[in-house]
């Protein structure tokens, strides 16, 4: 199988022959198919020994305040090393199973599975706690966080090459997770308590979500795009409103 794999690093998975894995692995072709039908089956056994599983003690903890944003920073590091280490592999599978190639649609939702779940989770714990509306789908978000680690992770050359640094991918991906999976800027360590009269907000302890000139900002939390946008960070004092209805 390492055959294999060394091939996919050089050429495309169509440009791949049985005949050709079998003389890098230095056995006779007969016995290749004494162990896989074809090609395929090697590619599906390979990418089969892959998952994202291990990422998910990063969600485990607590993700609340700053201590969250950095189990979302390890998360993301690791996650780049994962990519780094089976690229190739994690790619091919991406996009077979976009096409709904053969059995690879249901071998990338194995890979993924643990994750995403483990995302969900925590949007669902965030739903219970109120930070993040009823509305929103909980195993949506679940998939949309780990469509942003695939592509960081399948981009991550390129964005380098493009000028952005490690820090900036580590950084700004951790936050982005952190907020879509908490609802919370990092700054808040847990729900704000207070709420204004007669309109329904929370008063927020954080100062996170005021503009540069220091006037409060709503937050709607009613979809993940307004969830994206919410993440600024600026300098002020006193309170701020996010809304939560």
């Amino acid at each position: 199988m390492n055959a294999a794999v060394e091939l996919l690093a050089r050429r495309p998975f169509t440009d791949i022959r049985a005949t050709q894995i079998a003389r890098l692995a230095n056995m006779p072709q007969s016995n290749f198919y004494s162990y896989f039908g074809n090609v395929e089956a090697v590619i599906l056994a390979v990418a089969g020994e892959v998952s994202t599983d291990s990422l998910t003690v990063f969600l485990e903890a607590d993700w609340a305040g700053e201590v969250g944003v950095e189990q979302a920073q390890r998360l993301v590091e690791s996650a780049l090393n994962l990519w780094r280490q089976h690229k190739d592999i994690l790619s091919l599978v991406g996009v077979l199973a976009d096409r709904r190639h053969g059995a690879f649609p249901a071998l990338r939702v194995r890979q993924m599975r643990a994750l995403y779940k483990a995302f969900e989770a925590k949007v669902v714990q965030a739903q219970a706690a109120g930070a993040i509306q009823a509305t929103v789908t909980a195993r949506l978000v679940g998939y949309e966080c780990v469509g942003l680690l695939t592509s960081i992770g399948q981009a991550h050359d390129l964005l380098i090459a493009s000028g952005f640094t490690q820090d900036d991918l580590v950084e700004t991906t951790a936050r982005l997770l952190h907020r879509m999976a908490t609802g919370l800027s990092p700054g808040q360590a847990s729900l704000p308590e207070r709420t204004g009269p007669n309109t329904g907000t929370a008063i927020s302890p954080c100062c996170s979500n005021r503009t540069r000139t220091g006037m409060p900002i709503s937050i709607s939390l009613g979809s993940q795009s307004t969830m994206l946008l919410a993440i600024r960070r600026s300098s002020c004092s006193g309170s701020c409103t996010m809304a939560m209805t």
